[in-house]
């Protein structure tokens, strides 16, 4: 799934920093940061 492969890329920038999601996590807003950023295709 993509946004598995998403995730651990930013996990993976992290390194030992914790990645925590909220009870506000919007995973489309997630997504869409991404895209802007160029960490993500637009194919999602």
């Amino acid at each position: 799934m993509e946004h598995r492969r998403a995730i651990a890329e930013v996990m993976s920038m992290l390194g030992d920093t914790p990645l925590v999601f909220d009870g506000e996590f919007s995973y489309v807003s997630f997504f869409e940061d991404l895209e802007i950023e160029g960490f993500l295709s637009s194919k999602i």
